[in-house]
């Protein structure tokens, strides 16, 4: 729902700039530029609303949530059965299909707790492969030390020209 609301609030923010673009020619056909302004936006407005609603009630409808089976849930995963196993427990691996193109529909986790050990695993992954490629030489980095005191910008400049270090060198 959340990429729903954001693909409207999107196309709405285009819409409101060709808008802007176009409102000051409603000036020559005797009609006030801003209160046109306000009232169409307002329109889009609600458009926006009405077309998110309709989206949100469509995928709802459309939105399928399979269980898992009761004896595989509480069973485990088999020392076997990985081989049909996807990259996650509890999802099954693309084989194939009805022969019409179709894939099997896949298992989906339902419960929050599900979903959120699914994101720690995930989140797990990629910092253990982020470790391994930033992992190669740290080398440290030497602090520069200066042989003379820092020069301020209103100081005179130390070549000896007599401007200012701003002036002359520290431009």
């Amino acid at each position: 729902m959340l990429s729903v609301l954001d693909s409207q609030w999107k196309d709405h923010l285009l819409s409101m700039d060709h808008l802007k673009e176009g409102i000051g020619l409603r000036g020559y056909g005797q009609h006030d530029p801003l209160v046109e302004y306000k009232r169409e936006s307002f329109e889009m407005f609600e458009a926006m609303l009405q077309r998110f609603q309709e989206d949100t009630v469509r995928y709802l409808y459309l939105m399928q949530i399979l269980e898992r089976p009761p004896d595989a849930a509480a069973a485990g995963p088999q020392p076997g059965a990985g081989a049909g196993q996807g990259s996650d427990p509890g999802v099954p691996a693309q084989l194939g299909g009805d022969g019409n193109g179709r894939r099997p529909p896949r298992m989906v986790a339902t419960s929050a707790d599900d979903l959120e050990e699914a994101f720690m695993r995930r989140k797990r992954r990629e910092l253990e492969q982020a470790r391994m490629a930033g992992g190669g030489d740290q080398q440290t980095v030497q602090q520069v030390v200066r042989s003379q005191e820092k020069v301020g910008r209103n100081d005179p400049c130390p070549c000896g020209s007599g401007k200012k270090y701003k002036k002359c060198h520290g431009a």
